[in-house]
């Protein structure tokens, strides 16, 4: 359906009360710029618009969007419990040439006063931000 304006006679997919699988229907009425009373272009029985379950990637991408709000609120209640720790004046300014070790204050132009969390190898380090953990690149 997306951004476009729903009207009577369009074609939507739904779960007919009579077939009990996801079905083409045609829309009766709508209500709240959602479809109300529709008719099941198999059956042709006429009922409420019941919507289909999500697919597999709806449940997946749900799922995942589930799992980066957990973090980022996670992430934030790290960072609001380390802030008071951190000392403006002796954060060392972000640069990709920098060298920078776990529990080191940065002060990054973009995502402000960030804290080292870990150093992942090769040349990049995980620093939490205000706005989340972000990799970044170093020495």
């Amino acid at each position: 359906m997306g951004s476009e304006v729903l009207s009577s006679g369009q074609i939507v997919r739904g779960r007919c009360t009579v077939c009990k699988e996801v079905t083409p229907h045609t829309v009766l009425s709508v209500c709240r710029e959602k479809p109300g009373e529709v008719r099941c272009r198999h059956c042709s029985d006429e009922h409420r618009f019941k919507t289909p379950p999500p697919t597999r990637e709806e449940k997946e991408k749900l799922a995942a969007e589930k799992l980066h709000r957990k973090k980022m609120a996670e992430d934030c209640e790290r960072w609001s419990s380390l802030r008071p720790r951190m000392i403006d004046a002796k954060a060392k300014d972000y640069s990709m040439d920098g060298l920078f070790k776990k529990k080191d204050v940065v002060e990054h132009p973009v995502f402000g006063l960030g804290m080292v969390e870990r150093n992942l190898g090769s040349h990049k380090v995980r620093i939490l931000f205000e706005d989340g953990s972000k990799v970044m690149r170093c020495q």
